[in-house]
């Protein structure tokens, strides 16, 4: 019996016990999914700046630079 057949039995609210031992995300990071799809894109048809805008380069950077700074707040 599969897991998923488990889960539908039991109900969701027991799920099993390795559930909470997870370290898995609750939900994909959407922009790493983005970024390596065109990343996959790329090396398959090549460079694709011509017919692909990614309006949110920018909010990137700027929250990798924030990230970098919050972890190194204390320190400074």
């Amino acid at each position: 019996m599969s897991i998923v057949q488990k889960l539908t039995e039991r109900g969701i609210a027991r799920p099993p016990r390795f559930l909470p031992a997870s370290t898995l995300p609750v939900a994909p990071d959407e922009a790493k999914v983005k970024q390596l799809l065109l990343n996959c894109l790329e090396e398959y048809y090549g460079k694709l700046d011509d017919c692909v805008v990614n309006p949110d380069a920018t909010t990137t950077a700027l929250r990798e630079v924030a990230e970098v700074l919050s972890r190194y707040q204390g320190v400074l």
